[in-house]
């Protein structure tokens, strides 16, 4: 389930809690996150830290159209029906994605077509789409419930970059699944979540303290990472509903100096989202709540999770500020 690395998020912590009230122990010698505001790439959004978000929010606000295609693969012989897949998506999918995002976010599924692989599956849905979706969900005849995922086009300057393009293939944006992703006795509908979630420029969870080729999927409690029951769906942290514009600004609190806060889950009233700056733009503590209900029925356990947000270059690995997540 790979996507391009983009910089970190780390879980550091977790603490069984509903609701949880907590003092906020860091001085007024944080840095001043209005100031951020003077700086293009991080004021495009209401509180300034988010670099780059007219681009994240280009497709996660509203109706999002997807275009399901079959692949006839050389490996693959399973039968795929584009229509019935776009149905069992909607089924599944949509509701998931509404729950998450408050019905700020509504993606559509509807069918396109199927195609042989010949120089490769994406390549030839290219070729044949034609009625201007914002991405397409591309399904392979083979027994797989992998996945992969390409987020687009992003460009974190506004006046540096030519407009993203909205619909595929210009944009780029695509899924691509093994048929037992959505098809099968067990479908595994996590692999496809987490992959959208990917073009939604949601990173992965996980704690900075693994190792090896899955050292990015060490966190149980995220569907944008692998561990615990990739059986079940269950929510991502607040952060990435920031991101995307599911929270309102007046959900999310800034600490600027010591002080007791009180944050909901999903679902409740009030702040759900604390962002404590660390000193340099871009770079801050990320602070939310996770309750055992609805798809978060799923999670190993209920309480605080506690993540780092670094937009910082070196966090990146490149001379741009990017979003931070992984």
């Amino acid at each position: 389930m790979a996507n391009t690395t983009l910089g970190r998020v780390w879980r550091e912590l977790v603490l069984v809690a509903f609701v949880a009230t907590f003092l906020v122990p860091w001085g007024a010698a944080t840095a001043n996150m209005s100031a951020q505001l003077e700086n293009d790439v991080y004021g495009w959004e209401p509180l300034g830290v988010i670099a780059g978000s007219s681009e994240l929010r280009l497709h996660s606000l509203g109706q999002d159209v997807w275009e399901v295609w079959a692949c006839d693969t050389p490996g693959g012989d399973l039968s795929l029906d584009p229509v019935e897949i776009a149905r069992v998506l909607t089924a599944e999918i949509k509701p998931f994605y509404e729950w998450l995002s408050d019905g700020k976010y509504q993606p559509v599924f509807r069918a396109g077509g199927s195609v042989l692989e010949g120089s490769g599956c994406a390549n030839e849905v290219a070729e044949q789409v034609s009625s201007g979706p914002n991405g397409v969900v591309i399904v392979t005849d083979v027994a797989s419930n992998g996945g992969s995922a390409q987020s687009g086009i992003w460009c974190p300057y506004e006046g540096l970059c030519p407009p993203s393009p909205a619909t595929y293939p210009e944009n780029y944006r695509s899924v691509t699944l093994g048929a037992h992703a959505v098809t099968g006795p067990n479908p595994r509908f996590v692999t496809v979540v987490h992959e959208l979630g990917h073009t939604l420029h949601f990173g992965h969870i996980f704690s900075g303290a693994s190792t090896g080729t899955w050292a990015e999927y060490d966190d149980p409690g995220d569907v944008m990472s692998k561990a615990g029951d990739r059986t079940r769906l269950m929510g991502t942290t607040a952060l990435h509903r920031y991101i995307a514009g599911w929270l309102d600004p007046s959900e999310v609190i800034i600490a600027d100096g010591a002080g007791s806060v009180t944050l909901a889950a999903l679902g409740g009233s009030g702040r759900q989202l604390l962002l404590v700056p660390n000193g340099e733009q871009g770079w801050l503590t990320a602070v939310d709540v996770r309750i055992r209900s609805d798809y978060d029925e799923a999670l190993p356990t209920a309480g605080v999770t506690v993540h780092t947000l670094d937009q910082r270059a070196e966090a990146c690995g490149s001379a741009l500020p990017c979003f931070g997540l992984s």
